[in-house]
């Protein structure tokens, strides 16, 4: 039997879309091995957000070829794909030592391509590999291979013109998924025993269909039963009063909202072409709190965006702590090529902008901690992951509102879910969990 291997580096998206690469390769009689395994075929799903993921991207390419060599054979193939080839494809041919580089636009063909270069076969893309609406979103996927959640995604694309982004360049104009399709999936996923679905896009809260809109579709989604949903990452303007009616007492709704935020100054902020300014940011993390008792609010920031003085890392800072969020994912500034931000005046020294990074980065442990805190004595709905959690060997699993717990419990399966009475927390940094008893019921 035939092996395949991928590595997936980057968001959630990239998680999903490897899922969709992998479909056909399991139809076909491949077996899905670790990364690190010996394989026919090396699948690299890049990422491109920043320098580092560049990085990372870049590594895997070497430790496939390494795995190549080892094998004592050149007979497997390397494909390098995702937003890293789509933005780097012209300068990276013939520099990795791939033996394909696959575009965002033609990554969902991936089977069809390592089976056209193993025949030596050579043909034009636009007769062989025919895009439209439904080639668009790929082979459905059958589950998420380790995960004990799934994820589905519901739109592609981005039309926003933030000036440090290379988002728009990688993954194209927006696009979103006809509902039926997404529908199908969910049942799909549901079948297949998934009790917990992470809708996932670029732009979830632009999701647009011939007028049928976001609070449409989640309004569909959330009626009667089925798994809970979970939203991925939304800008603050994409919250709005119709999906906060839409959602408001659905039982089925985790309550967990990932803001990208990006900073807390207005002046940073109209650099950076965000369509919001921090009142704004105040307003929504208010109003979710205020709607959803317990909800956990996350945010994205950056540090050390060109010309960011102190005054504006303050503000950051200050909105940061007072918001009310529950923790927080710090990026440093990274140039992206062709971005409007590249080529911005007043850089911010590297040791400033790590050290702004590593403040945000210890409010963050902070946050959580609060907020783990304030859990202590609640219930919370737990489902439950295949690994345990190695310092303890007990079970761990996340809550609705994105609270990680251990807990005891004999013959558990992962993806069930039960409920936890939170009784402590403990751990370091980000590594923070609530501790908690299971609720035999």
């Amino acid at each position: 039997m035939k092996k395949f291997a991928i590595k997936t580096i980057g968001c959630k998206l990239n998680q999903y879309d490897s899922q969709s690469i992998a479909e056909p390769f399991l139809a076909n009689g491949y077996e899905w091995v670790r990364f690190e395994s010996s394989a026919d075929v090396y699948i690299i799903n890049s990422c491109t957000v920043t320098s580092g993921a560049d990085y990372s991207s870049r590594q895997a390419v070497s430790r496939a070829l390494r795995a190549t060599k080892s094998q004592g054979s050149n007979d497997a193939v390397v494909v390098l794909t995702g937003c890293y080839a789509e933005v780097q494809q012209n300068g990276l041919k013939g520099q990795l030592g791939v033996d394909l580089l696959v575009g965002n636009k033609d990554k969902l063909f991936i089977y069809e391509k390592v089976h056209d270069f193993l025949e030596g076969i050579e043909r034009c893309d636009e007769a062989s590999y025919p895009h439209n609406n439904i080639q668009q979103w790929g082979k459905a996927i059958t589950g998420m291979k380790g995960y004990s959640r799934a994820y589905l995604k519901i739109q592609d694309g981005c039309n926003s013109s933030c000036s440090y982004c290379i988002v728009p360049r990688a993954r194209g104009p927006e696009i979103s998924r006809p509902p039926e399709e997404i529908f199908d999936e969910m049942r799909r996923l549901e079948s297949a025993g998934y009790r917990e679905v992470v809708l996932t896009g670029v732009h979830i809260g632009r999701y647009q269909f011939n007028g049928y809109q976001f609070h449409n579709l989640i309004d569909e989604l959330l009626d009667g039963d089925g798994p809970r949903i979970r939203f991925s990452s939304m800008e603050p303007n994409e919250i709005n009063e119709s999906l906060l009616k839409t959602i408001e007492g659905k039982k089925r709704f985790c309550r967990h909202i990932h803001l990208a935020v990006q900073s807390g100054s207005d002046r940073i902020l109209g650099l950076m072409n965000r369509p919001y300014d921090a009142k704004s940011i105040r307003e929504v993390v208010s109003l979710l709190c205020g709607s959803f008792p317990g909800i956990t609010v996350g945010a994205d920031f950056i540090a050390g965006f060109p010309d960011e003085s102190n005054q504006d890392f303050k503000l950051t800072e200050t909105i940061a702590n007072e918001c009310g969020f529950g923790y927080l994912h710090c990026f440093s500034y990274s140039d992206r090529p062709g971005t409007k931000a590249s080529i911005m005046s007043h850089k911010i020294d590297p040791k400033l902008k790590s050290a702004r990074g590593q403040i945000l980065r210890d409010l963050s442990n902070k946050l959580l901690r609060r907020h783990l805190e304030n859990s202590i004595g609640c219930t919370g709905e737990i489902i439950v992951e295949s690994r345990k959690h190695r310092p303890t060997d007990l079970h761990t699993g996340l809550s609705d509102n994105y609270l990680r717990a251990v807990f005891s419990g004999n013959s558990l399966d992962a993806g069930e879910i039960l409920k936890v009475n939170y009784r402590s927390c403990a751990g370091e940094g980000k590594y923070q969990y609530l501790v908690g008893d299971r609720v035999d019921e």
